[in-house]
């Protein structure tokens, strides 16, 4: 993590793009957050929720979604040591087996919803890390708790048999994409 002028800055990146929904502003905000699940690489996670806390706030009167790779666990995801990378478990086994996941607490505190966790109970939470070998969930769609009722829908998309995926992700990234619909 990198601070100048004793701002806190994402290590990786953010962007935003408002575009206008029947005349309205909408603005995303996509990331990508520091790697890993040490606690020594969550730490570097609150200092970037930090840095988008302060990228979002001039968007908090208007609807607006917080998207990517965030690299972070939700609190209430099963996670299956068993089924996740040796590299990983190994990394988790070196701190006690404890999971990071207190960004994505902190961003639920801060009054943003999880959109992929709505209707779902932790045992119906999709995964997307890695496309090889899908165990865990670090890309999330965030809305204001204010916009909840518009979410139609959030879900990750694994292949040419979902609807609305065309399996790019085999060539893209080793995360599967996530799909969020919402009513603007």
């Amino acid at each position: 993590m990198k601070k100048y002028g004793g701002t806190s800055r994402l290590t990786r990146s953010a962007g935003h793009v408002t575009v206008l929904a029947d005349g309205k502003p909408f603005t995303i905000i996509g990331v990508h957050f520091q790697a890993r699940e040490t606690l020594a690489d969550e730490a570097v996670r609150l200092e970037e929720w930090a840095a988008l806390l302060a990228l979002a706030r001039p968007f908090a009167d208007r609807p607006h979604v917080l998207a990517g790779d965030f690299n972070a666990h939700h609190p209430e995801q099963l996670i299956d040591l068993a089924k996740i990378r040796r590299t990983t478990r190994e990394r988790i086994a070196g701190q006690g087996n404890q999971i990071p996941r207190e960004v994505v607490r902190r961003i639920l505190a801060a009054g943003y919803v999880d959109a992929h966790t709505m209707g779902r109970t932790p045992g119906d939470y999709q995964t997307t890390l890695t496309t090889a070998q899908p165990a865990l969930r670090t890309d999330y769609v965030f809305v204001p708790v204010a916009m909840a009722a518009r979410v139609r829908r959030c879900e990750v998309l694994y292949g040419p048999g979902t609807p609305g995926a065309a399996g790019i992700h085999r060539f893209a990234s080793d995360h599967f994409p996530v799909l969020a619909e919402l009513d603007l």
